[in-house]
Formats: structure tokens, sequence, C-alpha cells
């Protein structure tokens, strides 16, 4: 994608292309590694937690991916779905009083409820 076209996009999608797709490179490069040299298995038990890293081989790899596990992977989940959630929200219409008023009567001229 070109600068401009990154730019251009809004504040979610920019984000997750900018700085997103730096932690999510992060974790792949990490847990790929882990499943080259301890298996997939192994690797997953400790992105988990399921294993500890302290008795795992190749401590230099297990405790970061530990910690991507633990923290960074729910760190980015509940980031993006906030963020989501946050502008769903924002983008409900506001209601003026008069508006709302004018509705109710409106439904129930009309008969009640729809």
């Amino acid at each position: 994608m070109g600068g401009k076209r990154i730019a251009a996009l809004d504040k979610f999608p920019h984000w997750l292309v900018v700085e997103g797709s730096i932690i999510i490179g992060i974790f792949v490069a990490c847990y790929s590694v882990a499943w080259g040299l301890l298996g997939w298995s192994d690797a997953w038990d400790l992105l988990v937690g399921r294993a500890t890293p302290r008795n795992a081989p190749y401590p230099w790899l297990s405790w970061p991916l530990s910690v991507l596990g633990w923290l960074a992977v729910p760190a980015f989940i509940g980031g993006v779905v906030g963020y989501l959630v946050t502008s769903h929200i924002d983008d409900r219409r506001v209601v003026s009083d008069e508006d709302f008023v004018k509705k109710v009567a409106e439904r129930v001229r009309e008969g009640g409820h729809q």
C-alpha cells in the first residue's frame, strides 16, 4: 500500500496497518521460530500458559512467547474490540428531545407498539 493510500484510511484501519502490523509481525515471528524449534504443541502450550517457560528449552524464546501469550495478545485483542465497540457507539445518531417526542407521538397515533 502506498503512503497516500495508508494516510487516507480511517482511524482503525490506519492503526491496524501501521502500528498493529508491527505487533502482529513480532507475534508471528516469535511464534514461528518457537514452532520451528519446539514444535507446534509445545509452542502453543507456552503461548496459552499451559506450560511454564522456566522448564522449557530455549529460554531466550520461551519467556518472550509466554509474555506475548499473557500480555500482548489479550491487550491487542482488547484494544481492537474496545475501539470497534466505541466507534460503533459513536456512530449512533443522537436524537434531540423534540424529535424523540415527535416519534413517540407518531407511534401512539399509529396504534402503539411496532
